[in-house]
């Protein structure tokens, strides 16, 4: 849980340096850069340059990586016919709806004291 909640921190700071959403981060290649990066720290040493030259890294790779935006869609859950859990829609209802919101992430740093 930790190295997700690492991993997830990772996307948020490069989605804040390169001014994209989060959501257009694949979590798959920010986990493969994070295996990757940790044999490079373990070679190198973690000290204050290695760590800046690894989020600027993280930061170049990582853009190059992005998902395709998705259109926000919702879909309701139909009954099937038959002896099936899960439903169809019937021939004169809207297949889908479609939703359109905005996550704004804040970045709260601590007070000083």
């Amino acid at each position: 849980m930790c190295l997700y909640q690492a991993i997830c921190d990772l996307i948020g700071h490069v989605a804040l340096k390169a001014g994209l959403s989060p959501d257009r981060i694949s979590f798959t290649a920010a986990r493969s850069f994070v295996r990757r990066s940790i044999a490079l720290v373990g070679a190198a040493g973690l000290s204050p340059s290695t760590l800046s030259w690894i989020l600027r890294r993280a930061v170049r790779e990582l853009r190059r990586a992005l998902v395709k935006p998705r259109r926000g869609r919702q879909a309701p859950r139909k009954r099937r016919r038959g002896n099936h859990r899960a439903g169809t829609r019937k021939a004169d209802e809207a297949a889908t709806s479609y939703v359109d919101y905005v996550i704004t992430i804040w970045r709260i740093n601590p007070k000083r004291a």
